[in-house]
């Protein structure tokens, strides 16, 4: 809830005016209970000292009966006083009250503990009265004779009875002073926030664009003055609005100026743009195309040493037959098992050129294909290679249906990047007694993926972080890595949807391929 300046001043004022009815009426409640305390304490003196000098030779002479009978008699005669006990030096203690007396073997703690050398008085809880009892003690001295105490008790009736009566009329005084008071502070805030109000109101309105100064009818005082200065600053902030609209016309035609030039500015700019990303695609294109040129014709080197081999079986088979068939030696059996190499070797052929022809061509269609016979036909299609340089592939994969629809002749570009830049890595490094390249496959919840280490040291970690940027071939060079592994970062994650990473591992540089089963 949002309270004005008129309801927090008003209730502040009514909060102090309360307190301070509160304050007084807490004293004077007091002073009262006090006064009424000290009219029972002077009746309890008066009544003590008549007792005493009624009973002056009963209490020298200790005669009981006397002191019995006369107090009895003051009894009757005050409804106020309960009862008295007399009590000597803490040897015989009498107690008296209205319609009986007797000897008390011991008095309370609270009564003992008031029994001094000089007046006491309390309000206590009375054992025998069963009631809250205003005790008043008083020293017995006759002569220089201390004889003990007595003891009056005095009902607290009448004094309840006048502090009931105090409460009713502190109430009753407290609720009509404060609606009055309520009244007057209302009519008195009222007058004294007015000229706040209207500021209130004038302000607001210039807000509004409303610059109506405020009628000054004040005396000469602060809120004059506050109103007078008001007027003065109004004044001012009009001059300054009109001067700022002006300002603001011709800032808005030179905005408007410079906006048609900026647009202007934006279309050529866009223009650029567009011819500088087009021509960034066709060199990157063009990267591309030069790098899978380059890997044909290495592949195309691969594959002819595929072929020497079963070339040269057919070659030697085929010449056999023909020499056992022009001398007439050439028997059905013979010639069966010949043809049968024949035909195997052929079959070998027309595979390689199969897996050769699915990875040249320019297929980017999605396509669902086994993880496992991608990287088996690659590391076919290398193998001479490999076996050339006396490389070992260990290739790991636990679940032989891992099937992901992917883009696969892109993919197989990739791992063929990684793959062959491996294999340089190896040739460089001749320390090596074995020369080994791990291929792992790992089946995730939501990806699959793919890791390549080789055993030829790692990559220094000067440069480790920065293989994948773009023309970063200086040091790459040295360690086997070249523009590929950038085209192979674009792939896997522009159009594979992937990720790939790379960091040293156990044995050497250890690529990590993160690809969704399914592109989206």
């Amino acid at each position: 809830m949002k309270f004005n300046l008129f309801v927090k001043f008003y209730l502040l004022i009514l909060f102090v005016i309360t307190f301070i009815l509160i304050i007084y009426g807490i004293i004077n409640i007091n002073d009262q209970k006090n006064t009424n305390l000290k009219i029972m304490e002077k009746q309890a003196n008066i009544i003590a000292k008549t007792i005493i000098i009624a009973n002056t030779e009963a209490i020298l002479s200790d005669e009981y009966a006397v002191i019995i009978e006369n107090s009895l008699s003051i009894l009757k005669e005050n409804d106020l006083i309960k009862y008295f006990i007399f009590n000597k030096n803490d040897e015989d203690t009498i107690l008296i009250k209205k319609d009986k007396w007797s000897l008390l073997s011991k008095i309370d703690k609270n009564v003992r503990d008031l029994q001094t050398d000089k007046i006491e008085k309390s309000i206590i809880n009375c054992s025998f009265c069963k009631e809250a009892i205003f005790h008043y003690t008083y020293p017995i001295q006759v002569t220089s004779y201390n004889w003990g105490w007595v003891h009056i008790g005095f009902s607290l009736d009448e004094y309840n009875q006048n502090l009931n009566v105090i409460h009713k009329n502190f109430i009753l005084i407290t609720l009509i002073s404060f609606i009055v008071l309520s009244f007057f502070i209302f009519i008195l805030t009222k007058l004294l926030l007015r000229p706040i109000s209207v500021l209130t109101a004038t302000t607001k309105a210039i807000v509004e664009g409303d610059y109506k100064e405020i009628p000054n009818k004040s005396s000469q005082d602060e809120i004059y003055d506050l109103t007078n200065n008001f007027n003065i600053m109004l004044k001012y902030l009009k001059k300054k609005d009109d001067e700022v609209f002006k300002s603001y016309n011709i800032l808005e035609e030179k905005v408007n100026e410079r906006t048609k030039e900026l647009k202007e500015l934006n279309e050529s700019l866009d223009l650029k743009v567009q011819e500088e990303v087009e021509k960034r695609h066709n060199q990157e294109k063009y990267i591309y195309e030069q790098s899978k040129m380059a890997q044909m014709g290495e592949m195309l080197n691969n594959i002819a040493h595929q072929w020497r081999q079963p070339l040269s079986v057919i070659s030697t088979v085929t010449s056999g037959i023909k020499l056992k068939k022009e001398l007439n030696i050439l028997e059905d059996e013979e010639f069966i098992n010949s043809y049968t190499i024949v035909m195997e070797n052929i079959k070998y052929l027309t595979k390689t050129i199969d897996t050769f022809s699915k990875y040249t061509e320019d297929n980017y269609n999605i396509e669902l294909v086994n993880l496992k016979s991608i990287i088996a036909d690659l590391i076919i299609m290398h193998s001479d290679i490999l076996k050339k340089n006396f490389i070992k592939i260990n290739f790991n994969i636990h679940d032989n249906d891992i099937n992901i629809k992917t883009i696969p002749n892109v993919l197989s570009h990739v791992l063929y990047n990684i793959l062959i830049n491996a294999n340089n890595a190896l040739i460089k490094n001749e320390l090596l007694k074995e020369k080994i390249i791990n291929i792992g496959v790992v089946k995730e919840e939501e990806n699959v993926i793919i890791e390549i280490e080789d055993n030829g040291g790692g990559i220094d970690d000067d440069i480790i972080n920065n293989i994948f940027e773009p023309y970063f071939t200086t040091k790459f060079n040295s360690k086997g890595v070249g523009v590929g592994l950038y085209l192979s970062y674009d792939i896997v994650v522009n159009q594979l949807n992937g990720k790939i990473s790379v960091c040293n591992g156990t044995l050497g540089a250890l690529f990590k391929i993160e690809l969704p089963y399914l592109i989206e």
